[in-house]
């Protein structure tokens, strides 16, 4: 882990830094403690190197508006943001207890079908709660994703959504941000996004936890992929193979919907996560239902 910015013990704009969660490139998240109120919180915070970025700091900036906005049970909630003197933009949020859905893939993939469709449809609703304020994830991964003890499912870091405000949009075609892994074909091509790149990401996701690796990986997880140019033409011109052919168990009733969430035209693929999630929870159904008839669960 990286060298924490600030020590244990400092107090920011009234929480006290208790615990240090993660370090990355741009931002460090902490368990800190409102004082006033008493209310334990992740508090993340855009690296003092990086507050002089005014494009950072608007990307920040955007990741508050944007999670702010967002109330619901499948998205990450946010307490209080606001930017420090420096410049230093921060986001009080509700501090999750579980794990990230990369290290439910690392040590349970090939997941059980039905469990596969349950996360799924769930990360779909919170991308659809996302999409009706206008909002684009564009880094839909399973980092971005985490679970907790009850199963609830939660999307995090919107740190570069595509936010429309008052008629304005925080990125500009051209600009590609988030993970090539897991990128559409138009963010490859560095040209506008649209709810639609989430669904595609999203359906990779679906590949993994079914296939036990990343749908351009020859090994598991992410183990094997391709050099970045080759991951590109991937997204951009080929089909992985059907996942129930590397998993038999997997039903091949599901593939048409794997099919059409990983169509390289946006406009083939379901238009929202509201839509993906309709459709994730009928397979869901029908999966359970097969199961329940044959006194069977369907497991990998």
């Amino acid at each position: 882990m990286k060298t924490p910015p600030y020590p244990l013990g400092t107090v920011l704009a009234g929480y006290q830094l208790l615990r240090v969660i993660g370090v990355g490139g741009l931002g460090a998240v902490y368990e800190a403690l409102h004082l006033f109120t008493q209310r334990p919180v992740a508090l993340k915070l855009l690296l003092p190197d990086h507050a002089a970025s005014a494009d950072l700091r608007e990307r920040a900036r955007t990741e508050a508006i944007a999670l702010c906005r967002v109330q619901h049970r499948n998205v990450v909630s946010v307490h209080s943001a606001d930017m420090l003197a420096d410049g230093t933009v921060y986001l009080a949020m509700e501090l999750l207890t579980g794990t990230s859905l990369r290290r439910v893939c690392e040590t349970e993939a090939p997941l059980p079908v039905a469990r596969a469709l349950y996360i799924a449809a769930e990360i779909a609703d919170g991308l659809g709660a996302i999409h009706e304020l206008g909002i684009v994830h564009r880094d839909v991964k399973p980092e971005n994703v985490h679970i907790d003890a009850q199963d609830l499912v939660k999307v995090l870091d919107l740190n570069i959504a595509k936010l429309s405000i008052d008629g304005a949009t925080t990125t500009k075609p051209g600009q590609q941000l988030g993970t090539t892994a897991y990128a559409s074909p138009e963010q490859c091509a560095g040209v506008l996004c649209s709810p639609a790149s989430d669904v595609y990401s999203l359906f990779l996701l679906i590949y993994e936890m079914l296939a036990g690796r990343h749908p351009f990986a020859t090994c598991r997880g992410l183990a094997g992929l391709p050099c970045e140019a080759e991951l590109v033409a991937g997204h951009v011109l080929r089909m992985p193979v059907p996942v129930h052919e590397l998993v038999p168990s997997v039903p091949d009733y599901i593939w048409p919907a794997l099919q059409r969430g990983l169509a390289k035209r946006a406009v083939a693929r379901f238009a929202h996560g509201r839509e993906a999630a309709n459709v994730l929870r009928r397979l869901g159904d029908r999966v359970d239902q097969i199961a329940y008839a044959s006194g069977t669960t369907l497991e990998p």
